[in-house]
């Protein structure tokens, strides 16, 4: 299912709201389903900028209603994270463990203009795999609860997150891994003791919190969107407001895209965020990132067939296309072309089967214990380091390639 143009429309109109698009937004609010408006709204992460674009063209008053009540739930939301944020920064700064903090809050008050719009309800906490341990240790001491329970699968999949409730209640994801997902980790080629290395401080409230450095910000926000398929707005208006305010070099970009392996990925996103969000982005800029025919003439057919401001998280081929794009056009064909002949052949069972809580892969299926935890961290180290070796050799036979070229 899908939501009409008119709510695709309107909800795109409501993101760049001001003194001269009043007259138009005060039309389409007049004109549209309110109730579906507000589905889509909440879909894609947008709500507040609807609210405050029916405030601002006195009409809707339902609405303004609605976004009077949504500033006070996100302000009550927001102390009770930035109060977990400051003891856990507090914790992992006492132990010595470098940390940082990225996505929600981040995006929030640091990157996003007018801030407070940008809802956002948990944590994203970044540490070394060889750190995570003692990052999980140093939390528990606070009060926090470890939620994932199923060792044995976390284990097999070497996921690269766990978790956490902190002690306020904020669920927090402590990553060692921007990737999730084991399988899709070897897609990518991102060192994460380089990623803390280059962190720097931002004010979240009256805390100075570590985040990564504005390219890493850039190209996170990137990949982000594209692993989990770039089909919300609120994806989009965080790489728009990205690209405006921390403006990093698009050769600093390109650079990082080829280093961690995203190039195409990002360059989707960037596409799709100029077309839906009118975001000015030369053409150079996508060429210099990998995305030209006949990938990009894939995805913008796509993105015209099944337009992101009209999604309701539905399969879509637009969203699969983000989903698979990986560092080159080569790789992210055959991923596409895997994925789509799984989807086929198991399109019926995948569409109505429902999650078995007794399925040895659910989440909260507790197995392993203490033990369990050891042996998940001690593989994910191992992966780790495996990996660090591959991308070494990588980034060595690079470098000799470009001395051999010249470049």
């Amino acid at each position: 299912m899908r939501s009409s143009s008119s709510v695709g429309e309107t909800l795109v109109a409501s993101l760049h709201a001001g003194p001269s698009t009043t007259p138009r937004l005060r039309h389409l609010l007049a004109e549209v389903d309110w109730d579906e408006l507000r589905t889509a709204a909440e879909f894609h992460g947008v709500e507040n900028w609807v609210y405050a674009a029916a405030a601002r063209a006195s009409s809707a008053p339902a609405l303004v209603a609605g976004f009077e009540a949504a500033r006070l739930r996100q302000d009550l939301l927001r102390a009770q994270v930035v109060a977990d944020l400051s003891l856990a920064a507090a914790s992992l700064n006492g132990a010595s463990i470098p940390w940082l903090a990225f996505k929600g809050p981040v995006l929030d008050e640091v990157i996003h203009r007018p801030p407070r719009l940008r809802s956002y309800g948990d944590l994203d906490l970044l540490v070394s795999v060889r750190s995570l341990g003692q990052a999980l240790e140093v939390l528990e001491q606070t009060g926090a609860v470890v939620l994932d329970k199923n060792w044995a699968h976390l284990s097999q999949d070497h996921s690269g997150q766990l978790h956490v409730r902190l002690t306020h209640g904020t669920l927090a994801d402590l990553h060692w891994h921007f990737v999730n997902q084991g399988s899709d980790q070897s897609r990518f080629r991102i060192d994460i003791d380089d990623v803390l290395a280059r962190r720097r401080m931002v004010r979240i409230g009256e805390l100075d919190i570590p985040t990564l450095d504005a390219v890493d910000t850039v190209v996170h926000v990137a990949i982000h969107a594209a692993h989990h398929g770039g089909d919300r707005l609120l994806w989009l208006k965080d790489i728009e407001q990205c690209v405006l305010n921390e403006t990093p070099p698009w050769d600093a970009i390109a650079a990082r895209c080829d280093e961690w392996g995203v190039g195409v990925a990002v360059a989707t996103l960037l596409a799709r965020t100029r077309r839906v969000l009118g975001l000015a982005l030369p053409d150079q800029v996508l060429h210099s990132l990998g995305y030209r025919p006949p990938w990009s003439t894939l995805t913008r057919t796509l993105d015209r067939l099944a337009p992101t401001e009209s999604a309701l998280g539905d399969r879509s081929l637009a969203r699969m296309t983000a989903g698979v794009a990986s560092g080159d056009q080569k790789q992210s064909f055959v991923t596409f072309t895997r994925r789509s002949a799984w989807i086929l052949a198991h399109w019926s069972s995948a569409r109505t089967r429902p999650r078995d809580p007794e399925d040895q892969s659910y989440p909260l299926q507790a197995t392993g214990g203490s033990d369990g935890r050891a042996q998940y961290l001690a593989a994910i180290e191992r992966a780790g380091t495996e990996a660090g070796v591959a991308n070494a050799a990588m980034h060595k036979d690079v470098r000799r390639s470009s001395r051999r070229s010249g470049g």
